[in-house]
């Protein structure tokens, strides 16, 4: 990743942390929102041979598109980093009760549990990563929690060493 991408992604999170990055909320439609994310995101995947499967609510929601989608989009393209080539990402959207709930779920080599809270912590990379061949700043999913609470909602993360992960943005579900 070049270093000035970094340092804007950085400078970003910054932003959205202070508080000086204004929601623009909008009123959308869950599935069309997502198909920018996703068609991004399978041509990321492409490169690997890995298929992104998706499945969304046909419903309408608020929310501030450009800062959600830029968080559904690191989910999608850590899931296709961190799995095997020839495997399967899945994005999931769908209004649950009173929230939006966006999961993205890979099949790659999971989270150890001890770093569950920690990988949304900005700057920390799990032991694996550092170890390993893929190139990360340690910001994406900070971001990704920071995008989330300033919808008022939270990120969670499922995972299972040697099966998967599975990440899902929750915000409270607002109608236009």
């Amino acid at each position: 990743q070049p270093l000035n991408s970094i340092v804007q992604t950085f400078l970003d999170l910054q932003n959205v942390a202070a508080g000086t990055v204004a929601l623009r909320r909008e009123a959308t439609n869950l599935r069309a929102f997502l198909d920018e994310a996703l068609d991004r995101g399978r041509l990321y995947a492409a490169r690997k041979a890995i298929s992104i499967e998706s499945r969304a609510d046909d419903a309408p929601i608020v929310a501030d598109k450009e800062l959600l989608s830029y968080a559904v989009y690191n989910l999608l393209t850590n899931a296709v980093k961190y799995s095997p080539k020839q495997t399967i990402v899945r994005l999931d959207a769908e209004v649950l009760n009173d929230d939006v709930a966006i999961s993205v779920t890979d099949q790659g080599y999971g989270v150890a549990p001890e770093e569950r809270t920690r990988i949304f912590q900005r700057f920390y990379r799990t032991q694996r990563d550092k170890a390993g061949p893929e190139q990360g700043a340690g910001i994406g999913l900070a971001l990704v929690k920071e995008i989330a609470e300033l919808h008022e909602g939270r990120v969670e993360v499922e995972s299972r060493p040697g099966v998967g992960s599975r990440f899902t943005i929750r915000i409270p579900h607002t109608v236009p």
